[in-house]
């Protein structure tokens, strides 16, 4: 049974430490195969960070039978959506709805890894390094690791938050 994220009053509402993937559904931007993650493990939203993990798993859209796992290039999409689950707690607990994030930059990516097999547990830690509350423009560093072995990936992903992605999408 889901948990219950929302409470009457804006000083109650809380959003738990620990969130499994029908919990997350209420937070980012996504539905159906495209919700990548598998749960959250831990969100400080004082100091704008989230640790979140993926099950490699046969059933993901992205997996791929010849590789026997994903390509590193998913673990983009991953991250995309931990970030975004960033947003989505922290939006919850100050009362308001998940924002969509349009991806502005990419930078310093860089992988250790080209396949993660099946069976594979990864944990992707995020952690916000700017701000800017006018513009909407957050930038975060990102990292991978599996199974204990660490920043198997990382890279920095700069985002655009809106209430309107269409307008972004069709130029007004």
């Amino acid at each position: 049974m889901p948990v219950l994220l929302l409470e009457k009053k804006l000083t109650d509402f809380f959003v738990p430490q620990k969130l499994e993937k029908n919990e997350l559904i209420q937070l980012i931007p996504h539905s159906g195969k495209m919700v990548l993650l598998s749960r959250i493990i831990s969100h400080d939203i004082s100091k704008r960070e989230v640790v979140a993990q993926f099950d490699v798993e046969e059933s993901c859209i992205f997996y791929d039978d010849e590789l026997g796992g994903i390509p590193n290039w998913v673990t983009f999409e991953i991250m995309a959506q931990t970030l975004s689950s960033l947003t989505g707690i922290t939006n919850r607990v100050k009362g308001l709805k998940p924002l969509a994030g349009c991806i502005l930059s990419i930078t310093n990516f860089k992988t250790e890894k080209e396949v993660f097999e099946k069976g594979s547990v990864l944990t992707i830690n995020i952690r916000e390094d700017f701000r800017d509350e006018e513009s909407h423009v957050f930038k975060y560093y990102c990292s991978v690791s599996q199974n204990g072995q660490t920043d198997l990936v990382t890279t920095d992903i700069t985002v655009l938050e809106t209430e309107n992605i269409e307008s972004i999408v069709k130029g007004n």
